[in-house]
C-alpha cells in the first residue's frame, strides 16, 4: 500500500508515510485505521512523510477536505494537534498543501509544511535526523 500508518505511542506521535502514486482509497484506509486507534489513545502530534510521493489522483483535494471535515471529532477540542508534513519535492509540497489546507477550518489543528527532514523531526521534539530512524528507535 502506498500509505502506511504507525503509532509511536511512547512519543505521542502518529507517523503516516506516503510512497509512490497515492490514491484516495489509500488515504481513506489510513484514516479508518487512525480513527480506530485514536479512540484508544489520542495523539497530539502527527508526522506525515511525503518524501516518497511520485503522484496522486485528480479530485484528491476536494475529497480530502470533505474527509477532514467529517473527522473533525478526532481532534481534542481543548488542545492543539500539530501536523508536520515533510515534503522535500515539488510533488510532495503540492500534496502537502492540499492536506494542510484540508484542516484549515478546524482551529485545533496546526499544520506545518517543511522540506527539511531533520527540521520536521526537531519541531516534533524528536532527536533523530531521519524519519527512517524513528521506527528503529520507537
Amino acid at each position: 500500500m502506498p500509505v502506511s500508518f504507525s503509532m509511536l505511542s511512547d512519543r505521542n506521535l502518529a507517523l503516516v508515510t506516503f510512497d509512490g502514486y497515492v490514491t484516495l482509497a489509500d488515504c481513506e484506509a489510513v484514516l479508518i485505521e487512525l480513527t480506530g486507534r485514536h479512540r484508544l489513545r489520542p495523539v497530539r502530534e502527527r508526522l506525515i512523510d511525503l518524501s516518497g510521493v511520485t503522484g496522486w489522483d485528480d479530485g484528491f483535494a476536494a475529497t480530502i477536505r470533505d474527509l477532514a471535515a467529517q473527522n473533525a471529532w478526532l481532534m481534542q477540542p481543548d488542545s492543539q494537534t500539530l501536523c508536520v508534513y515533510y515534503a522535500p519535492t515539488p510533488t510532495a509540497r503540492d500534496i502537502a498543501a492540499v492536506l494542510a489546507r484540508s484542516w484549515e477550518a478546524i482551529p485545533s489543528v496546526v499544520s506545518l509544511v517543511l522540506d527539511d527532514e531533520s527540521e520536521a523531526l526537531a519541531i516534533l521534539g524528536q532527536t533523530e535526523a531521519r524519519v527512517s530512524e524513528l521506527s528503529v528507535a520507537a
